[in-house]
């Protein structure tokens, strides 16, 4: 029995798929004979887990865990294409039978969890489509498809309903409070912002931080204005379109394409249209 044991960490170490598996001390790799995984990298350090359900499929995807984290990844999960990086006691969680395509996630001191039969594909040819969660919560339901980037930080909690679309090149960006509910859909390049994303700083502030910060510029020390943004079910939001902090869109809202919507409450069947920067019933 030992030696079967043995015989199956060595195999799942240098296997013939081309993968290199790194288990740090009090570590836990589980990837049952179910699950396929080739031609990736994984470490694993500082006590954390990595759990692959029967069925997941993982193809050309590099792994990083650390810091007493977790990540799972559902039964009948496809991952293609993709960069885990987790750590300072996180935890990422895939549902059930996701299919996720050339996408980058990155968990620091937060929680992303993804439900069941979401689909996660990154149409612009260019590049890993970025999700980030630092001192934060991300938590989508099921039958999602999702093509944008998004970004919590600064204790942030981004909540994603049912059944939504959100296409190519939009952009979420959670400071404090962030909700869409199900059912909508949301074209391309939009921006969704509950954040002014960056905090202002004086003159003589910049001359002090920037030459300590270089290259980087314009670096958050501190959290930015932020009001939360709240989307009920049924919208359509079109194309390059903002919405911005502290505004309420209820059910069945258009919002035209080139819209901005900051700080208004639009109600149920209402439209903003961008010529006037009116709401009509």
């Amino acid at each position: 029995m030992r030696f079967r044991k043995f015989k199956r960490l060595l195999w799942r170490l240098f296997d013939r798929s081309h993968n290199h598996i790194q288990l740090g001390e009090g570590s836990v790799c589980d990837i049952p004979s179910e699950a396929s995984v080739t031609e990736t990298t994984i470490r694993i350090n500082g006590s954390s887990r990595l759990i692959i359900e029967a069925g997941a499929r993982i193809t050309n995807c590099s792994i990083q865990i650390d810091s007493g984290s977790t990540v799972t990844i559902g039964a009948g999960s496809v991952l293609n294409d993709v960069d885990i990086c987790v750590w300072k006691q996180s935890v990422l969680t895939f549902g059930k039978d996701c299919q996720i395509n050339s996408f980058s996630f990155v968990i620091q001191k937060g929680r992303a969890v993804i439900s069941d039969h979401n689909v996660f594909s990154n149409v612009s040819g260019t590049g890993r489509i970025p999700v980030k969660v630092e001192d934060g919560s991300l938590s989508i339901g099921d039958y999602n498809r999702l093509q944008n980037s998004m970004w919590v930080r600064f204790g942030g909690r981004l909540i994603i309903g049912r059944y939504n679309c959100i296409n190519n090149a939009t952009d979420i960006r959670c400071d404090e409070s962030i909700r869409i509910g199900s059912y909508n859909m949301i074209s391309y390049r939009c921006d969704i912002w509950d954040t002014n994303t960056h905090s202002f700083y004086s003159l003589e502030e910049k001359k002090e931080l920037f030459p300590k910060d270089f290259p980087a510029i314009g670096k958050e020390r501190t959290k930015p204005d932020t009001k939360p943004v709240s989307m009920g079910d049924g919208n359509w939001v079109g194309k390059y379109s903002c919405i911005l902090k502290g505004s309420v869109l209820g059910n069945e809202v258009i919002v035209a394409t080139h819209s901005i919507v900051s700080n208004v409450t639009v109600g149920d069947g209402q439209k903003v249209i961008p010529a006037r920067s009116e709401i009509r019933s």
